[in-house]
């Protein structure tokens, strides 16, 4: 289910409608451009029809240095339209940039709420075998004082010997419960350790995105300056 909000929504939508326009509007200049050679045929047959005509001599330089502005506005307009083409594969690069940016940004996004979560499960384990170490020492502590007060009273050995035993089964005991402390601390500084890197790499992933976003601002500034340029110079071409 998606998250984005109406707002959100029709943000992206006038952003792709205005991306559907503005390449409307590049594609309109550029099969005019390629009419071309069209367009210079007709002004060579003119020129040709009216060559020796002295009646239109006047008519023809006129006509003749209209013709040669044509030319010149189209080397413009083609130069220009070149320049746009190589814009738009920029645009088009810095879009694939921050695609690719975005599916790691979300997988490092999810990979450090699994790392929360497994750093704090290691913590209450960590907690709890804490907890059954000291309940542990405190069992020997209380085992060790009852076997020196049966020590001291000798004609119980055969208790005392029972124990002795009992304490160094609860001293076993304690050796363990040690080590898994000890386990579960290696685990969590691990954990902790795999969130850090995790975390800083995420950063890293929103400053390319951040400076993606603002090189793709300027390519697309640079493709409307470029674009206007042309429809100035297609306007110009018109109106002579």
């Amino acid at each position: 289910m998606s998250d984005a909000s109406p707002s959100d929504m029709s943000a992206v939508e006038l952003e792709s409608n205005s991306r559907l326009q503005e390449l409307s509007q590049f594609e309109e200049v550029r099969q005019d451009n390629l009419n071309f050679e069209y367009y210079e045929r007709q002004f060579q047959e003119v020129l040709m029809n009216i060559e020796n005509d002295e009646v239109l001599a006047t008519f023809r330089n006129e006509y003749a240095s209209l013709y040669h502005s044509f030319v010149k506005s189209h080397d413009g307009e083609s130069r220009l339209l070149k320049k746009c083409l190589e814009l738009q594969s920029d645009i088009d690069t810095c879009s694939t940039k921050l695609v690719s940016a975005d599916e790691l940004s979300r997988g490092d996004k999810n990979t450090i709420d699994t790392l929360r979560i497994e750093i704090e499960k290691t913590r209450k384990k960590t907690d709890v075998t804490k907890e059954r170490e000291a309940a542990l020492k405190d069992k020997v502590a209380a085992f060790k004082r009852e076997l020196r007060d049966l020590e001291e009273k000798s004609h119980l050995q055969v208790e005392a010997t029972a124990q002795k035993s009992a304490m160094q089964s609860l001293v076993r005991m304690q050796e363990t419960v040690t080590k898994e402390r000890e386990l579960l601390g290696f685990q969590l500084a691990s954990l902790q350790q795999d969130y850090s890197t995790v975390e800083k790499r995420l950063e890293r992933v929103r400053e390319a995105k951040e400076s993606g976003d603002i090189e793709l601002q300027k390519v697309r500034k640079a493709i409307e300056e470029k674009q206007a340029e042309a429809d100035a110079h297609k306007a110009l071409r018109l109106l002579k």
